[in-house]
């Protein structure tokens, strides 16, 4: 077990705790491409970032990623596939987040959008699990894995990166934390997130 004490573990939304539907775009609308390129080119598509910082609204979002990916289908149809892409809670993942808030501080900082942020399932539920810890993407205007957003989250925080751990679910987001001094782990699901909880003595295992 590492000799910090965590005073904070700030968790991921998407991959982490929210269960997503597949990949961010289905496969056959993008032209049969491998799911993990899927997820490459859309954690690395100018669109989506803008987006993902506030940088635009959803109907302008759908408009040009639609046009940029040259997908098969009407912006209007991306927009809804968008809209129920995050399927709401894993089933252990409140039990999780309260356990680790018997022993630590919890809060999420999130690429995130205003369409999921405010409209997914469970989201009113899940914002209330980080009361005064709760860190957009859309919100601050800057998106992991830039040194920004974490330095934003420290910053408000009032607290040490060596004092902080951040689970994702993408290895590029956990290399930026930890470029910042955070301790990260990369966890895909309750599961994982709590192994990884486990190592810093957050919670049983």
């Amino acid at each position: 077990m590492p000799e910090t004490e965590i005073d904070v573990v700030l968790f991921d939304l998407g991959g982490v705790l929210v269960e997503l539907e597949g990949p961010p775009v289905p496969a056959h609308w993008a032209g049969a491409v491998p799911e993990q390129e899927l997820w490459d080119r859309w954690l690395t598509c100018p669109w989506v970032q803008r987006f993902e910082r506030g940088g635009c609204d959803v109907q302008t979002f759908a408009a040009g990623f639609v046009e940029m990916w040259g997908l098969s289908v009407e912006p209007d149809v991306f927009t809804e596939h968008l809209r129920t892409w995050p399927r709401g809670l894993f089933p252990d993942a409140e039990a999780l987040v309260l356990e680790v808030a018997e022993r630590t501080r919890v809060g999420c900082l999130s690429n995130t959008n205003a369409l999921h942020w405010d409209g997914q399932l469970d989201a009113e539920r899940l914002r209330g699990f980080f009361p005064g810890a709760a860190f957009a993407s859309h919100e601050l205007g800057c998106v992991k894995p830039g040194r920004e957003i974490y330095e934003r989250a420290l910053s408000e925080l009032s607290m040490a990166p060596e004092r902080v751990l951040f689970l994702d679910d993408s290895p590029r987001n956990v290399a930026g934390a930890e470029s910042v001094g955070l301790h990260a782990r990369c966890a895909r699901g309750p599961a994982e997130a709590r192994g990884a909880l486990a190592e810093f003595g957050l919670v049983d295992e």
